[in-house]
């Protein structure tokens, strides 16, 4: 049955969407339609809306988030044509940006006497070959100062000042900025994105390792590990069918075969095998099978149990950002604008405290836990909500707390190595990210507060992976008893 229509106005129009403002005070975003796109003789393009609408409200994911949309729009009374905004051209972009954040450039003159420091160059044929006109020589001098177009990234209000929101008319009384200091930055982003996903992967492995270790054992840990196996193997899932087939074919021809009968044996693969098919994003199918299994009852009458599998599970929904910052770093996106960008985060598209749904944020697994201990410092309801929703509402916050959760929790209980590991590489990120403190020499209020937050961050989620762990060891007698129905130390 079709949700009953709703009505409101078009409260706020961008190029590609929109949002609306329903009866009800709820600011809700829309895409546009090919059919409310309008262009005149002249090429100028037009949005067709009209200021009172009637829609349907849509709940979908977005960046792994559930918010509400407007759909299914009817456009109510006399019809409005607003003209849409054009593309621009990347050199616009360069200059719009540079003047907004105030990031200074030299004249045209000054970035042609740079060239000539530059002896590869021969400036004279140079000169009449590409340097024709302005544009050209901009473009050839960001190239020259190691400046690369997905650096703009880097310019959004989060790091850098807007000069043209300030009240002052003194470019002296700002923050100013070069080129090099954007291209000192990726640096810093580079090392960071790096360091995040040496992380996410060491996730991933230590989790595969222990399911590893517990289907090496007699105590039910490998007939487990072959009843995960068999579901794989019956699964009608065409993905999961395709990794099974690519587990039977990772030692094919190979002498490492020799170490597993892969002619007789029953299941067909190994649980290494198939693990060597699944990353982070689909792991998490094999940990929930798993703990599904070792509620069952043994093929000898006995249970095998394991309490850091089922905590693991418990918390799985900590697993589904990691992608998010292990994409970024396997692909070498700038990962410190998506972190930082308020953008990202779907309920504060318009900054506007209604659009923060509380009710959604406290359904988080870590809310209770992370709300209490914020207010337990002294932080105030609205403030410590306000805080919270910043990094649940934002994938790659969100991500690089969680991260932290997981290897100060969960990672110490079965692989010191890797914790040590991720002692060293925090150390690390800590002393890359302090170099943003340098960029320029006087301090920039923006980028020290990039620093302060991901601090405060580490900080917290400290805090939090402490109290699980208490929540944990305080249910392990109760795992032995209740569980395995005796009398066991785990």
């Amino acid at each position: 049955m079709a949700k009953k229509k709703m009505n409101g106005i078009i409260y706020k129009l961008f190029r590609n969407y929109g949002f609306i403002k329903s009866s009800e005070g709820k600011i809700l975003p829309f895409e546009f339609t090919k059919e409310m796109i309008i262009c005149d003789k002249e090429g100028n393009q037009f949005i067709r809306t009209s200021k009172d609408v009637g829609f349907r409200q849509k709940q979908i994911n977005l960046r792994n988030k559930e918010i509400y949309i407007a759909t299914d729009i009817d456009f109510l009374g006399t019809l409005d044509y607003s003209p849409r905004k054009n593309s621009k051209s990347y050199l616009d972009k360069i200059r719009e940006k540079f003047s907004k954040y105030n990031i200074l450039t030299p004249c045209s003159e000054q970035m042609v006497e740079e060239f000539k420091s530059d002896t590869i160059i021969e400036l004279e044929e140079f000169h009449k070959d590409i340097l024709q006109t302005e544009d050209d020589i901009l473009y050839e001098w960001l190239k020259f100062k190691g400046f690369q177009p997905y650096m703009l990234d880097y310019l959004i209000n989060e790091l850098f000042e807007d000069v043209d929101n300030k009240t002052s008319d003194r470019i002296s009384d700002y923050q100013t900025f070069s080129v090099d200091d954007i291209v000192k930055i990726d640096l810093i982003d580079k090392r960071f994105r790096s360091q995040l996903l040496k992380l996410v992967l060491g996730v991933e492995n230590s989790y595969k390792s222990l399911i590893s270790r517990i289907a090496k054992q007699e105590e039910g840990g490998f007939e487990i590990a072959n009843k995960i196996l068999v579901y794989w193997s019956n699964n009608e899932d065409s993905y999961k069918q395709k990794q099974y087939k690519r587990a039977k074919d990772r030692y094919k021809f190979l002498t490492y075969s020799d170490d597993y009968d892969y002619i007789l044996g029953s299941p067909s693969i190994t649980i290494d095998d198939l693990m060597d098919q699944l990353d982070l994003s689909n792991l998490e199918n094999l940990l929930v099978k798993f703990n599904e299994f070792q509620r069952e009852r043994l093929s000898d009458g006995t249970k095998f149990f394991s309490p850091w599998v089922y905590d693991i599970v418990r918390y799985r929904t900590l697993l589904r950002c990691l992608n998010s910052i292990r994409n970024a770093g396997a692909h070498d996106r700038p990962i410190l604008p998506l972190i930082m960008n308020k953008e990202q985060n779907p309920n504060l598209l318009l900054d506007l405290d209604e659009s923060i749904n509380t009710g959604e944020i406290k359904g988080w697994k870590l809310f209770t836990i992370s709300n209490r201990i914020l207010i337990d410092s002294g932080c105030k309801a609205d403030s410590a909500i306000e805080y919270l929703n910043e990094i649940y509402g934002n994938l790659y916050r969100r991500a690089w707390f969680e991260l932290n959760i997981i290897y100060q929790h969960f990672i110490p209980l079965f692989d010191s190595k890797v914790y040590e590991n991720y002692e060293t590489i925090i150390s690390e990120v800590n002393e890359n990210i302090q170099n943003l403190n340098n960029i320029p020499n006087s301090n920039s209020k923006n980028l020290l507060s990039i620093s302060e937050t991901l601090l405060n961050d580490y900080k917290l989620s400290k805090l939090v992976a402490e109290e699980l762990t208490n929540i944990l060891s305080e249910e392990i007698p109760h795992f032995a008893t209740e569980v395995l129905g005796k009398n066991k130390e785990l």
